[in-house]
């Protein structure tokens, strides 16, 4: 009974928690993106071109009210910036479910933007001011795996009768989530630590040329996962699949796609960072042509649980090859940002391709941003691979000489 309960103290606290709430809300409105443009469609009557740019503007909004308010974070309380922002995003959501008019979705959209981007910084904010940031944040991306999974089994089922609920129960879950962003933490690094952090931030880092290449080679590959994620309810439906049944599809990619994560713990850097990055790049493109080429539910099924495993293989990878590039963490925040720049123009992106063109043509468009991702990884992985076996050596031959002395 001790060990449970220090480790129910230790990593799924109440601070724990809410930060998997947090986690929930500006990850998993990206994550929602494929049933907010099937709901905007088939809900509102809104063109899958509209949807998808009525959703990219969500995100857009998102990204720049976290920018914006990141300046002042050592003068607000994490707590209170994420409770505001639950708030905001309650109003947006009432909003959408409540008019249905072009211009007073896209309000209620840019509303709950903000929100979002509010609870995006005070969760940021919350993770660098602990003593373990790492250990921390892993432990909130397993609530927010296992929330989300519930998210997307169960919203898909409120809509049923009516469509607006999609987006009242947005609203109810921020109101709900802000009982819990009351424990976030707001304590804030020292003024010796922050200066310690400012002296050590190289400029020279942003600028190397490896460093260049995997900022692209992230950028493309989430690109790519994003303008197919943004259509990939709309493609399944295409199929003769329902809506839920689409959606239980992408829940069941979420759940098996653990598997991925479970390989990277087993393989390490066994085989090094090079040939993970390049072949987890190339599983998840061919995964893309499977999922936009299906004309089975099985096979369309199939392709996604692929893409599940290929994402949380691929993500510790290029994550860790920001971090072991540059010690002072600058590269890997750089990197880290990555993903939600893609993410605000890949659901337009996606959907004006499907539309204009067709479903095959956005899944061959995203096999290629894939690839050429994972190519444009390899000058950072070569090197760190290099560095590594030299480390090796260089260990080997002191412990060497150690025992010939």
């Amino acid at each position: 009974m001790s060990f449970l309960r220090n480790f129910f103290a230790k990593h799924l606290n109440l601070e724990i928690l809410a930060l998997g709430a947090g986690l929930n809300a500006y990850l998993g409105i990206i994550g929602l993106v494929p049933f907010t443009i099937g709901v905007l469609v088939e809900g509102y009557g809104f063109d899958l071109k509209t949807a998808g740019l009525y959703a990219s503007i969500e995100i857009i909004v998102m990204s720049i009210a976290a920018m914006a308010i990141s300046p002042l974070m050592n003068k607000i309380s994490n707590s209170r910036l994420a409770i505001t922002g639950g708030l905001i995003i309650a109003l947006g959501n009432v909003f959408v479910a409540m008019y249905a008019t072009s211009t007073l979705v896209v309000l209620g959209l840019m509303i709950a933007g903000v929100g979002y981007g509010l609870v995006a910084a005070a969760v940021n904010a919350s993770v660098a001011s602990s003593d373990e940031p790492e250990k921390v944040y892993a432990s909130g991306i397993l609530v927010y795996a296992l929330a989300g999974s519930v998210l997307f089994a169960v919203l898909p089922m409120l809509y049923l009768e009516s469509f607006p609920v999609y987006f009242w129960a947005q609203a109810v879950i921020s109101v709900v989530s802000i009982l819990l962003y009351a424990r976030l933490d707001d304590s804030k690094p020292s003024q010796q630590q922050a200066g310690d952090v400012s002296a050590s931030v190289k400029k020279s880092a942003l600028l190397n040329p490896r460093a260049i290449a995997l900022f692209l080679a992230t950028f493309l590959v989430w690109t790519g996962m994003g303008l197919i994620w943004a259509v990939t309810e709309r493609m399944g439906v295409s199929i003769g699949m329902t809506s839920q049944e689409a959606a239980y599809a992408l829940v069941l990619s979420n759940v098996i796609g653990m598997v991925g994560g479970l390989l990277v713990k087993f393989f390490g850097e066994r085989y090094g960072r090079a040939k993970p990055l390049f072949i987890g790049s190339l599983v998840m493109g061919l995964s893309f042509i499977g999922i936009s080429n299906s004309d089975l539910a099985s096979v369309f099924t199939l392709a996604l649980i692929v893409y599940g495993i290929a994402y949380f293989f691929l993500l510790p990878y290029i994550m860790g090859a920001a971090v072991a590039l540059d010690s002072d963490g600058k590269v890997a925040a750089f990197n880290g940002a990555m993903p939600s720049v893609s993410a605000a123009i890949s659901p337009a992106l996606g959907a004006y391709l499907a539309a204009t063109y067709s479903f095959s043509f956005a899944g061959n468009t995203a096999f290629v941003f894939a690839v050429v991702g994972g190519l444009l990884t390899l000058p950072c992985a070569l090197y760190l691979d290099a560095r590594y076996r030299k480390s090796t050596l260089e260990t080997m031959d002191n412990e060497q000489a150690v025992l010939n002395s």
